[in-house]
């Protein structure tokens, strides 16, 4: 897919002229997006989103791009810019300071499994204050082929939910969970 845009279903029409002009499908380089902010003296942290991968190239070919070697190539520049990202800025990365890491893996089905406890980890890990709590709802299961209605989970998130009754947490004298027991 070539072309350009701002980024608005508007773009050219004058209404946003001004804005930065992108190309319709590229990559961040999250790398070089951590220097540019700690560069100007922002304490950055990047989330790397992650997804079943077969989910996730299906997600992306049925709604935004629907030329297979597209979604294939920039399925592993994505995970090109996330490894790189993480030698460099994840935990025990080699440009890692005071041993705060700049760039952290989550697992989208992981959150989906876990839920709260999930979340509630990663707003510890993130220095977060909260207890806020969403209604989590399973984006992946329009793309799980074999669906026979009724309630469908997917794989991944079945089996996490399964490991978390196998092996309950054990009791915590706070609500969120302890930086010792990180999941990321």
């Amino acid at each position: 897919e070539k072309g350009w845009t701002c980024g608005t279903s508007v773009c050219g029409r004058g209404q946003y002229d001004g804005y930065a002009i992108y190309p319709k499908r590229f990559s961040v380089n999250i790398t070089s997006h951590i220097e540019f902010y700690l560069a100007r003296g922002v304490d950055v942290v990047v989330l790397l989103s992650t997804r079943d991968r077969t989910i996730s190239h299906n997600s992306k070919f049925s709604s935004h791009c629907k030329i297979e070697e597209v979604v294939k190539d920039e399925d592993e520049m994505a995970l090109t810019l996330m490894k790189e990202a993480l030698k460099k800025y994840g935990k025990g990365g080699s440009k890692v300071k005071d041993g705060k890491p700049r760039a952290i893996a989550v697992s989208y089905e992981a959150m989906i499994g876990l839920k709260q406890a999930y979340l509630n980890n990663l707003y510890v890990n993130l220095g977060i204050n909260s207890t806020y709590a969403p209604k989590f709802e399973d984006g992946n299961e329009k793309y799980i082929s074999g669906k026979t209605g009724g309630e469908s989970k997917s794989t991944i998130g079945s089996l996490v939910t399964s490991a978390v009754k196998s092996f309950p947490p054990k009791p915590l004298s706070s609500p969120l969970i302890q930086t010792e027991e990180k999941i990321l």
